[in-house]
């Protein structure tokens, strides 16, 4: 029997350690990328949803402006009528 050819089981061996970290890496990826996917999904939704309280606000203190300013001029009506 002739003696075991090292340097192509080092080859060979090398090579399915490599394809055993591309294989464990490209599951870790999709492991990853599907748990961002769920992520931005919420941020998406939680932004809408920040959006839509920012513009509700807007218009509250729209109101309270004119309201204010309602309230100066009748003031100041009834200050002149004095």
């Amino acid at each position: 029997m002739p003696p075991p050819n090292w340097t192509a089981i080092t080859v060979v061996g090398a090579l399915l350690t490599q394809g055993a970290a591309v294989v464990w890496i490209v599951s870790t990826m999709t492991s990853d990328i599907k748990y961002n996917r769920g992520s931005i999904s919420e941020v998406r939704s939680s932004t809408a949803r920040l959006a839509g309280d920012i513009h509700e606000n807007d218009v509250t203190i729209a109101r309270i402006d004119a309201n204010v300013e309602a309230i100066r001029a009748a003031i100041h009506t009834i200050v002149a009528q004095r």
